[in-house]
Parts: structure tokens; C-alpha cells; sequence
């Protein structure tokens, strides 16, 4: 039973007057204190809410401390890697902007080139091309914003003036505010280089470094929308040099009549031997009136070859199959000497 109760069972009691009041402050004065002993269990019980949910806070918040300090190890680690990396490799590795302008190079890259990393920062990689390679730069800056990526090979110009050769793969990296290119190569300049010795060593004869056979078969394949102008060259009496004066003697004929045709040929042109005393000039781009030009200069000339020759020329029009033009050539040859069948024996020096 409660104060309240035995304070309304009193009022019901013979009390008097002063003992029912005393009993009724009795009765307030408990239910306060159950009051106040509520509240207080209850603020006690929010406190200690308060307290573990900081304690939690806390604790979380030391987490991510922990893991924010993780990840910044983590991608500082990541930066000192990439940095030794950039600088130590033996890989080229450079950046740039959309428009060609070096952003970042890597020593590798430098020596290759020949020039300190601070005369190359903030160039456009268009300062170390030829002219005539700027129209394929452009495209490629055009592939890689368009694409992403690109990969091919790049020629440069060194510091001494000597050519380089880059092989590259690069990627647009567009993650942030600025777009810029990460390039990475190899300097294959040797590469290309042995690579074009071997395909030179492949198409020339090695006695007189003229073409031959097997550039004649490529130029049948590659010129058939083209006019070449052939001009057949077949030394005279030729075996009577080998026979009289030896081989090493015959030898520096061939290799003086190949120079002598190179002479009277235009850049771009092709001395060939096609085998023994038999050579054929190929005139790029040609018409009857170049190729009459040019056989009247070698007639004319002859005193300047170290034996004498006779020519046999024949123009193949576009669509033309080269073998029929030679064959003609041929023929031509044939009928001019047999017109100077009685002519007399050669002349060598």
C-alpha cells in the first residue's frame, strides 16, 4: 500500500484535522520522490546511452582514422613506386596534352632524344619532326582523343640530328579535370635500322647494289595503275671481258656500268640487275616523251660507261602488266643489235 493510499485510508480514519494534513504532505511529498527517482533512472539510463553511442562514436571514428590513414600510405607507397618507376625505367614514359605539349618526361626518354628533361618540358613534340611527318602527328592526336588509345610508331628527331624510332602505345587518361595522354615506348632505332638493312640486303644485288629480281616481282604487284617507262641495258660482248682480263675485272665493269645508269636516273627511279650482263632501268611516273629523253641521254653518254651496251625501251600504261612491257623491251633490244651485228667488238677500260 502507497503513502497515497494510507493517506486516503486516513481520510476515512478518525484523525483529526492536523494528522489528515500532515499524512496528505506526507503522500505528495513520496509521489515527488518517486518523481524524481524516475526521472533520474531515466536520465541516468539517457546518459548512459549518450555515453556509449560517443564511445562508439569514437571508436568508428578511429576506425576511419585508420583506415584513412591506411589509404593514404597505401597511395603514397603507390606514388613513390610510380615515381621510381617513371624515373629508373628503361622504358620511355612521357606525358602530354591534347595538343602535342610535353607535360612530363622520363630520363630514359631524354637520352634517347639527347637533350636535358628541362629543354624538353613544355614543348610540343612537333619541334623534334621532320615537316613533311606533322600531317600524321595531327592524325594521331585526332585518333587518341577520339579512341582513347593508340599505338603505332613515332619518328623523332634527336639532338645530334640523327633519326629515332619510337614504338609506342598510349592512353588518354580523362579521370579528371585535365585530359592528358600517358605515352609509353621503346626506342627500336636499331631495330628499323637492321630491319631495313636486311630488306635492302633482300632487294639489291651485293656486287653492284643495284635492285634486283625480287624488287622487279614487288614493283609488279605495287605499280600496276602506274606508267613506267623500262629501258632494257645488255652489255656487249661482255664474255670476252671475263675471258680476256678475269672475273675481278668483269666484276668492276658490271659495278661501273650500275653507277653510270644511276647517274642519268631521277630520284625515285630503279637500276636493276636482272643477272649477269643484264640490267633494266625503270622510270617512275613516266610518258614516251620522258622515256625518249632519257634513252637518247644514256646513247649519248656511252663513252662515259666502261663498256659499250645496247638499249631496249618500251612505256607501260596504267593497267599494263609489267612482264608484257619487259618482253617488249626485250624485243626492241634484240632488233637494235641485230642491226649492229655488224658493228665492232667492245670496248672496255
Amino acid at each position: 500500500m502507497t503513502l497515497a493510499d494510507l493517506a486516503a485510508a486516513g481520510a476515512q480514519a478518525h484523525f483529526d484535522v492536523r494528522q489528515k494534513t500532515i499524512l496528505a504532505e506526507l503522500a505528495k511529498v513520496a509521489e515527488q520522490v518517486l518523481e524524481q527517482r524516475s526521472l533520474d533512472v531515466e536520465r541516468n539510463a539517457e546518459l548512459a546511452r549518450e555515453i556509449t553511442a560517443e564511445r562508439d562514436l569514437r571508436r568508428g571514428a578511429q576506425e576511419w582514422q585508420d583506415i584513412l590513414r591506411n589509404a593514404v600510405a597505401s597511395v603514397e607507397a603507390s606514388e613513390r613506386r610510380f615515381r621510381q618507376l617513371f624515373q629508373f625505367s628503361l622504358g620511355l614514359i612521357c606525358t602530354h596534352d591534347l595538343d602535342g605539349i610535353l607535360l612530363s618526361i622520363n630520363p630514359a626518354a631524354a637520352r634517347s632524344l639527347g637533350y636535358p628533361i628541362n629543354q624538353l618540358m613544355g614543348r610540343p613534340l612537333s619541334d623534334f619532326m621532320r615537316p613533311e611527318n606533322m600531317p600524321l602527328f595531327q592524325q594521331y592526336l585526332q585518333r587518341i582523343a577520339a579512341t582513347g588509345s593508340d599505338s603505332g610508331r613515332l619518328e623523332l628527331c634527336a639532338a645530334n640530328g640523327d633519326l629515332r624510332i619510337w614504338a609506342y602505345h598510349n592512353v588518354l587518361d580523362d579521370d579528371g579535370e585535365e585530359r592528358y595522354v600517358l605515352g609509353h615506348a621503346q626506342d627500336i632505332t636499331e631495330q628499323h635500322r637492321q630491319e631495313r638493312q636486311l630488306r635492302e640486303w633482300s632487294l639489291s644485288d651485293p656486287l653492284t647494289q643495284c635492285f634486283n629480281r625480287r624488287y622487279l616481282a614487288y614493283l609488279a604487284e605495287s605499280s600496276m595503275d602506274e606508267p613506267l617507262g623500262c629501258i632494257a641495258v645488255d652489255l656487249d660482248r661482255f664474255k670476252a671481258v671475263n675471258d680476256t682480263y678475269g672475273h675481278q675485272r668483269g666484276d668492276d665493269v658490271l659495278v661501273g656500268v650500275a653507277q653510270f645508269l644511276r647517274k642519268h636516273v631521277r630520284h625515285g627511279d630503279a637500276v636493276i640487275r636482272l643477272g649477269g650482263d643484264e640490267f633494266l632501268v625503270v622510270m617512275r611516273e613516266a610518258d614516251n616523251d620522258r622515256l625518249a629523253v632519257l634513252v637518247e641521254q644514256l646513247r649519248a653518254n656511252a663513252a662515259e660507261a666502261p663498256i659499250a651496251f645496247t638499249l631496249g625501251a618500251a612505256l607501260k600504261p596504267r593497267g599494263a602488266i609489267l612482264s608484257d612491257t619487259l618482253a617488249m623491251a626485250d624485243r626492241k633490244l634484240y632488233e637494235a643489235r641485230a642491226e649492229r651485228a655488224d658493228q665492232p667488238s667492245f670496248h672496255a677500260r
